[in-house]
């Protein structure tokens, strides 16, 4: 949800076109000048899931949205120009693994994060990370993990975050009749990140969406059974394993996504964010044809699955508002 307001049981407003682009998952606050980003999305037709890594840090970017859509607001009423009720950038209330891991989120962290939950819709980036980068013996832990025990505390205290964060968005879902989105890092963990997903019950009553996923073909079959969806990026395309996954995972489960901003690469604007996904759209449909095919013909097919991830993005866009 936008702005704090409260989770709503009216039906949200429909979005522009059936052919709008969507980044389901990205970082807008990372961004150089994450305002000028703000503003250009309306020309551009751009909607964007702008997923945060820490609740202070959702906080900050929240307040940051709520300036700019007042600023706007007050600009078309002095201009007399009519402005779009629905916002192009859904904010995202985060916890990444990363720094659940190392301890840079407190719990005092995780319990306002359980707080915001009650209150907003989208819920990413959350999940898990089992990379050696992030589970290993030479992270800068706290004194008080033993440190023979710091992989397995950091592997432990992930789960534990994780599970409470899976079970809050339920119990929110429950009391609000809302499904909660959760956009979710799998890293050398999906086996476990989808136990928890079970476990919890969020896999039937939120909206699950694995960002990049890189887990086991037998963990893909099955979130794709347990009707997840998979938001695909230009790096996951560029692997043998992504390519193989993004042929198989249907059409209807498929999404758009950047992660951007890259490393090093902060300076850009909402044109550069959405160049990234129509070539990602291009090089998806071009690898989903099953034998050579014409240009002209490609570019039919990429018009349909276009037309089916923007159906899809919406349907998932509108339950955030």
């Amino acid at each position: 949800m936008i702005m704090h307001e409260k989770a709503a049981t009216s039906q949200p407003p429909s979005l522009a076109t059936a052919q709008a682009l969507f980044d389901m998952h990205c970082h807008v606050d990372f961004c150089d000048d994450p305002q000028a980003i703000m503003k250009q999305v309306r020309e551009l037709g751009l909607y964007m899931f702008a997923n945060t890594t820490t609740p202070q840090d959702f906080v900050h970017f929240e307040q940051i949205i709520t300036a700019q859509q007042t600023s706007a607001t007050q600009h078309n009423s002095v201009t007399q120009q009519p402005i779009a009720h629905q916002p192009h950038i859904v904010a995202g209330v985060g916890a990444h693994p990363w720094y659940i891991a190392d301890d840079s989120i407190s719990d005092s962290d995780l319990q306002l994060l359980e707080e915001l939950i009650q209150t907003h819709i989208l819920i990413g980036e959350i999940g898990l990370d089992f990379s050696p980068k992030h589970c290993s013996a030479e992270l800068q832990f706290p004194e008080h993990y033993a440190s023979e025990r710091r992989p397995n505390a950091a592997k432990a205290r992930q789960i534990i975050a994780f599970e409470n964060i899976c079970s809050a968005t339920v119990k929110a879902a429950q009391i609000d009749g809302r499904k909660r989105i959760l956009s979710i890092h799998a890293v050398q963990a999906a086996d476990a990140a989808h136990d928890i997903l079970a476990k919890t019950k969020a896999l039937e009553n939120c909206i699950c969406i694995y960002h990049w996923f890189s887990g086991s073909g037998n963990v893909l079959a099955q979130a794709v059974h347990d009707g997840c969806y998979f938001s695909v990026n230009q790096k996951m395309l560029a692997t043998r394993r992504g390519k193989s996954y993004a042929q198989q995972i249907p059409t209807t489960q498929l999404l758009l996504e950047t992660d951007m901003p890259y490393t090093g690469q902060t300076n850009i604007s909402a044109a550069d964010i959405t160049a990234t996904l129509q070539q990602t759209l291009h090089a998806l449909s071009t690898l989903r044809q099953q034998s050579p095919a014409t240009s002209s013909f490609i570019a039919e097919k990429t018009v349909e699955l276009a037309a089916t991830i923007s159906a899809n993005s919406q349907a998932i866009f509108s339950a955030a508002l």
